[in-house]
C-alpha cells in the first residue's frame, strides 16, 4: 500500500510538472506568432514576453546616441500570452481531479508551482531582446517627427533621436531573481483559484461566477478591440497583421481595464461605464447564488432565506476583495528610466497607466457582497414565483358559462 500510494503520489507530481511545461509552451508559441506578426521575432524575444506575463517585470535600456542612456524597468504583463498559460495550466491542474485525495492534488499543485518557478527562472536567464522603436525598427512607436523618442516622453532629453539620425533601440532584460518573486505570487494566486473553483468549499459558487463572468466580459471586449484594430489597421497602412498582434497581446489588458473602470476604480476620463458593471455584477450575484440554491440547507423551503443571502453574499464579497485588485494589478503598465548624459544621472521619467488597487479592494469586497445579496433575492424571487404556478388550483372545466347555457 506505501509503494502504491508513493507511485501515486510520484503520478501526480508528474502531471503538475506537465501542466507547468504545457502552459509554458502555449504561452511561448502565443508570443512567437504575435512577435511574427509585429515583425520583430527573436528567442530572446519570446522569452522576454513569456517572463512579462507570468512575473508582470523586465529591465530596460536603451542608448540613444550623443552618450544620452536610459536605464530603468517596465511593469507590465501581456494578459494575451498569460491567458493562455492560465488556460493550459488551469486544464492541467483541475483535470480529473474532483476523486483526488487532498494529499494527491497538494502533490500536483506543488510541482505545478516549482515546475512553473524553474521554467521562469531559465526563461528569464534567456530573456534578451532588442525593440527598435521608431526609425527603420519594427515596432514604430516613436513614429512621425519624433523619430525614436519614447512614447510621452519630453523630445528635448533625447536630441539625436528627435532628429530621427540614431532610432532607439530598447534592449529588454529578464532578472532572474525578481522574476521568481513575483511569478511565485501570481502562479500561487492562480493554483489557489483553480483549486477553490475545482473542490467543494463554500467560495466555490463564488470563485467560478467571478471567473466565468470576468473572462466572458474580457473575451467579448478583446474580440471587439480585435477586430477594431484589424479595420484600423487595414485603413491605415499599419498592416492587419501588425494589429492583430498588438491586440493579441495587450487586448485583454484593455478589456480588463474597462472591466475595472466599470466596478468603480477610476482609470482614465470619459463616459462612465457604471451601467454595465452593474448588470456585471448582478450576474455574478445570480450565479453564485444558483448553486448554493441547490444546497440541502437552501433547498429546504422551511430553511430561512437569510441564511442563503448571506452566505451568497460574504462569499461573493471576499472573492471580489481578492479578484478585483488583481485584476487591476494585472492591468495596469508602468516605465520608470533614468536619463543619464554622460555617465551623470539627469532625471527620472516615469509613464503609468494604472488603477488604485486598495480603492479596488474595498470597492469589490462592497459590490461583491451587495451583487450577492442580490442575486440570492433575485434567485428567491423567481423561485417562488415558479412555486405559485406549479400550486395554482387545477379547474376542471375552463368554461363554466358555456357548460351552464348548455343545461
Amino acid at each position: 500500500m506505501a509503494a502504491l500510494a508513493r507511485r501515486r503520489l510520484l503520478a501526480e507530481s508528474v502531471r503538475g510538472a506537465g501542466a507547468a511545461v504545457l502552459a509554458w509552451l502555449a504561452m511561448a508559441t502565443l508570443s512567437a506568432a504575435c512577435l511574427l506578426a509585429l515583425g520583430t521575432c527573436s528567442a530572446g524575444l519570446v522569452a522576454a514576453l513569456v517572463t512579462a506575463a507570468v512575473s508582470g517585470g523586465l529591465g530596460l535600456s536603451a542608448d540613444l546616441g550623443l552618450l544620452v542612456h536610459l536605464e530603468g524597468h517596465v511593469v507590465a504583463a501581456p494578459l494575451g500570452v498569460a491567458s493562455a498559460g492560465a488556460v493550459c495550466l488551469a486544464y492541467g491542474l483541475l483535470r480529473r481531479s474532483r476523486a483526488l485525495p487532498v494529499a494527491a492534488l497538494a502533490v500536483r499543485c506543488a510541482a505545478a508551482v516549482v515546475a512553473c518557478l524553474g521554467l521562469l527562472a531559465l526563461t528569464a536567464a534567456l530573456a534578451r531582446g532588442v525593440v527598435a522603436l521608431g526609425g527603420s525598427g519594427g515596432l514604430p512607436f516613436g513614429g512621425g517627427s519624433t523619430g525614436g523618442v519614447p512614447f510621452g516622453a519630453d523630445p528635448g532629453l533625447f536630441p539625436a533621436a528627435g532628429r530621427g539620425a540614431v532610432p532607439a533601440r530598447v534592449s529588454l532584460v529578464g532578472d532572474p531573481g525578481a522574476a521568481l518573486v513575483g511569478g511565485l505570487a501570481r502562479v500561487t494566486v492562480l493554483v489557489l483559484a483553480c483549486v477553490l473553483a475545482g473542490r467543494p468549499s463554500p467560495l466555490r459558487p463564488a470563485v467560478r461566477a467571478v471567473v466565468g463572468v470576468c473572462a466572458g466580459v474580457a473575451l467579448a471586449a478583446w474580440g471587439a478591440g480585435t477586430v477594431v484594430a484589424l479595420v484600423t489597421g487595414a485603413s491605415s497602412g499599419w498592416g492587419m497583421p501588425r494589429a492583430a498582434g498588438l491586440a493579441l497581446l495587450g487586448g485583454p489588458n484593455v478589456a480588463l481595464a474597462a472591466l475595472s473602470e466599470a466596478l468603480g476604480v477610476p482609470w482614465w476620463p470619459g463616459p462612465a461605464l457604471w451601467p454595465a458593471g452593474l448588470v456585471v455584477l448582478l450576474v455574478m450575484g445570480v450565479l453564485s447564488a444558483v448553486p448554493a440554491a441547490r444546497e440541502p440547507s437552501a433547498a429546504d423551503t422551511r430553511a430561512p432565506r437569510r441564511p442563503l443571502a448571506l452566505r451568497t453574499a460574504l462569499a461573493l464579497g471576499a472573492v471580489m476583495a481578492v479578484a478585483a485588485p488583481v485584476i487591476t494589478l494585472m492591468s495596469g503598465a508602468s516605465v520608470e528610466a533614468a536619463v543619464e548624459v554622460a555617465g551623470h544621472t539627469l532625471r527620472t521619467v516615469q509613464l503609468g497607466f494604472a488603477g488604485d488597487p486598495v480603492r479596488a479592494a474595498w470597492l469589490g469586497a462592497l459590490e461583491g457582497g451587495a451583487a450577492g445579496l442580490a442575486g440570492a433575492l433575485v434567485l428567491d424571487t423567481v423561485r417562488r414565483g415558479g412555486a405559485s404556478r406549479v400550486r395554482r388550483p387545477y379547474t376542471a372545466d375552463p368554461y363554466p358559462r358555456h357548460d351552464a347555457a348548455r343545461r
